[in-house]
């Protein structure tokens, strides 16, 4: 094996990288990284079950969909990922082989950790409860593999919360949700509470790996150019990230001045596909001129304010405050 340190903290750029390696590797890799605050949503996942996007796009936190399957992530640079990278057929053997070796590092620091499931790796904290510290998750592509996972080591877990928690009243979707487990962050196990910081650790976790791999390598020719090109392909793109998003039917209500108002919305490929009002409010035209608006947009903050700005919302809604309805409007309670 060899060992890459990834210096970039883009997550774009690192699951990019990532695939890149996969598809072009000539012996198996580790593939050590960072990201800068982040979502990162399963393969098959409906990003608008996962997260409160309007949340996400105030606190510049990207939200971006990883070839694995698996649930949603929320990452910062707390969080450490390790891939390992597999060619040929012996694909659980390797697997087992790379998670072995980290859980060795993490016991080597004191922190005893098991399989948990099928994806976790949980501690057993002082009061005898176990939390998850890491999850996992694989891909077999023809005679390649990847295998990584997502430590959680100094991770921001009151912006996690708040990020994984969709706003919508009710969220119908034929995605596959994310299991939300109970968790705690490696730094909090340490003796004394006298841990090392996350760069500190990330550093101790490039060395024990180096001493396991053959070379210490750096991008080979062309390769960033070509890293760059597929992210701005795949991993920069809105068909990617909310584009793939199955079919999902969203419901809100709520009794504005003008009238109980409930709407109903059905969500597919990341669009409005279909908008209902229903209620005992007067102006019915308004609102059905609305919901014709509406339809067959991308389901976005931004796209649903551009589409209104021009309307008196104030009139239909018996609300002056615009942002509550552009919350409600998209399935948001308030």
């Amino acid at each position: 094996m060899i060992l890459i340190v990834e210096k970039e903290t883009d997550p774009r750029h690192n699951l990019a990288r990532e695939e890149y390696l996969t598809d072009h590797m000539n012996e198996d890799i580790v593939y050590l990284w960072r990201n800068s605050p982040s979502v990162i949503v399963g393969r098959h996942q409906n990003t608008s079950a996962e997260v409160d996007e309007s949340f996400a796009e105030k606190a510049a936190i990207a939200v971006v969909r990883r070839l694995t399957g698996g649930g949603a992530v929320f990452q910062d640079l707390g969080n450490i990922n390790i891939s390992f990278l597999f060619r040929g057929m012996s694909f659980e053997e390797k697997a087992q082989h790379g998670l072995d070796l980290l859980i060795e590092f993490l016991g080597q620091r004191g922190i005893s950790v098991k399989p948990a499931g099928r994806n976790d790796l949980c501690v057993k904290k002082e009061d005898g409860s176990e939390a998850k510290i890491a999850g996992t998750a694989m891909l077999q592509r023809n005679d390649r593999c990847i295998f990584h996972a997502c430590l959680l080591y100094d991770c921001d877990l009151s912006t996690m919360e708040r990020v994984l928690t969709p706003p919508a009243e009710k969220l119908e979707s034929k995605g596959i949700r994310s299991v939300r487990a109970r968790v705690t962050n490696i730094r909090e196990l340490t003796d004394g509470g006298e841990a090392i910081d996350s760069e500190a650790f990330f550093r101790q976790m490039a060395d024990f790996f180096a001493g396991h791999c053959s070379a210490l390598t750096s991008p080979a020719a062309g390769e960033e150019e070509a890293v760059r090109h597929l992210m701005r392909e795949r991993y920069q793109s809105w068909e990617w990230n909310f584009g793939r998003n199955p079919q999902s039917s969203l419901s809100a209500g709520f009794r504005f001045p003008a009238g109980q108002i409930q709407v109903d919305l059905c969500l597919e490929k990341g669009k409005i596909k279909e908008c209902r009002f229903s209620g005992d409010y007067l102006d019915s035209e308004g609102l059905t001129q609305l919901s014709s608006r509406l339809k067959g947009i991308p389901y976005r903050k931004g796209e649903v304010e551009t589409t209104v700005e021009d309307m008196d919302l104030q009139s239909l809604f018996g609300l002056a405050d615009r942002e509550k309805i552009v919350h409600f409007l998209m399935g948001g309670k308030i």
